[in-house]
């Protein structure tokens, strides 16, 4: 590549990434320090807030399958009585028709 403002931009852009990475390494505490306080405070609240999430996820799943089932149950019930219904009429019509 020849393109020397490509160059100059690239090199600018390494030397500020760098420059962000002593100046972080500084202000950060030591990577011993850190990882304890990841390992030992951070990880295990985001893995339990995760966890949380999840189980209220599958409860509300829940929910909305056992909502879904009573529904269908009535509208089950509400055929078979139509059914019974549509029968019932049925009948009445082949007696009605029967005696003529």
């Amino acid at each position: 590549i020849t393109n020397t403002r490509a160059e100059f931009t690239n090199s600018l852009v390494g030397f500020m990434w760098v420059l962000f990475f002593i100046i972080v390494g500084s202000i950060l505490p030591p990577f011993r320090t850190f990882r304890s306080g990841l390992v030992g405070h951070l990880l295990p609240s985001i893995l339990k807030d995760v966890a949380d999430s999840i189980n209220l996820h599958r409860e509300y799943q829940r929910f909305l399958l056992s909502e879904q089932h009573q529904q269908q149950e009535k509208k089950d019930a509400q055929s078979s009585q139509d059914d019974n219904r549509n029968d019932d009429n049925y009948h009445q019509n082949n007696i009605i028709n029967s005696s003529k």
